[in-house]
């Protein structure tokens, strides 16, 4: 264990300059690599034996408080694994968003042309199936402190487009994902799109992978999203929610 905790305290040193993928030889590569997943598998050693010693305390005191226990198995920065026991051996699992359980999808649309326009985001290569991925800017509500829906939504709008809305409409309320995951989603309206004041305050995390909008005419949304998906494109659930949510309020 202490091996362990000495190599998380000491992580591999970071290049301080700008980093070339061909500067580095082959045998650091791959010592990068045997780095990654030595260092995982000990932690997954530790983590499970911690975590089976939680789920025995949490399964004996189920019973003796004669309700589920649930607990957190792993805490992350916008995510917590957690966990109910029940029976001699079962554990139901379940991620819960942080911090508030909620979350956020904007529909943005601008007006160009004398017509409504979408505006989508695509997530390029940081998929979760490795195919590249069209959705709404999304995001947590209550990343700040006392930040209502709207401002949620204005935020990540921002974030992730580098535009700001003049309206913002809160429409719709739903729960999202299934009994694995606890996300309940609020769908906000946002119109009168302009440049964010101050400059590009897109989030370096978006930036950094390969974030993108994509401007789509509303007349023509589900031909463009049919031919997104036969050229290999995700097509992520909350675009036909927020479009549901969308058209439904604009009739």
């Amino acid at each position: 264990m202490l091996s362990l905790l000495t190599q998380i305290a000491n992580p591999v040193p970071q290049p301080t300059g700008p980093i070339s993928i061909g500067s580095y030889s082959q045998q650091r590569k791959q010592e990068l690599h045997n780095t990654i997943k030595l260092v995982s598998e000990q932690r997954d050693v530790l983590v499970k034996r911690q975590n089976a010693q939680i789920l025995n305390a949490a399964r004996e005191l189920s019973m003796l408080e004669g309700q589920p226990v649930h607990v957190t198995l792993g805490d992350f920065q916008f995510r917590r694994m957690m966990a109910v026991p029940f029976g001699p051996t079962g554990v139901w699992e379940y991620m819960k968003t942080k911090p508030s359980g909620k979350g956020v999808v904007i529909v943005p649309t601008v007006r160009k042309n004398g017509k409504n326009h979408f505006i989508f985001i695509v997530f390029n290569p940081f998929s979760l199936n490795g195919q590249p991925c069209i959705s709404f800017p999304a995001g947590g509500v209550g990343d700040h402190k006392n930040e209502s829906i709207t401002e949620a939504a204005q935020r990540e709008l921002m974030e992730e487009t580098g535009f700001q809305a003049q309206s913002l409409k809160h429409v719709d309320s739903v729960t999202c994902g299934s009994a694995h995951q606890v996300c309940l989603s609020d769908f906000v309206l946002a119109e009168g799109l302009q440049p964010t004041a101050g400059g590009d305050l897109r989030d370096m995390g978006e930036k950094h992978t390969g974030l993108r909008t994509v401007t789509v005419p509303e007349d023509e949304v589900y031909t463009w999203l049919k031919s997104q998906k036969k050229a290999g494109y995700h097509v992520e659930v909350a675009v036909p929610a927020g479009l549901h949510a969308y058209f439904l309020n604009n009739r």
